[in-house]
């Protein structure tokens, strides 16, 4: 099993909005894709930014996945109508963690 840190930097003044679409739609998404959220975080500084990760089987299964994601028309239809106003993201990194068997 690996884990996926995703890290969001939100456009300026837009990370509710953000925010809103990963509760009341994103996740949703993923559930029904079988994508396995492990946990989510917000900056304590109130800066626009959001983190969440995500538990994959192996590297294989994750970037399936995100291409499944790109194609759903579901969430194609959600990221349109959310970003009329502008899209929500400056940027978005990815970085793959794999456990250590140190804990």
């Amino acid at each position: 099993m690996i884990h996926e840190l995703r890290h969001y930097i939100a456009v300026p003044g837009r990370l509710e909005a953000l925010l809103q679409r990963f509760r009341q739609h994103t996740f949703a998404v993923f559930q029904r894709l079988g994508f396995n959220v492990v946990a989510c975080w917000e900056a304590a500084d109130g800066s626009d930014e959001f983190w969440y990760i995500v538990a994959w089987r192996d590297e294989a299964d994750m970037r399936r996945n995100w291409e499944i994601l790109k194609a759903d028309p579901e969430w194609l239809e959600i990221k349109k109508d959310t970003e009329r106003d502008g899209p929500l993201v400056v940027r978005i990194d990815s970085t793959l963690l794999r456990p250590l068997e140190m804990a």
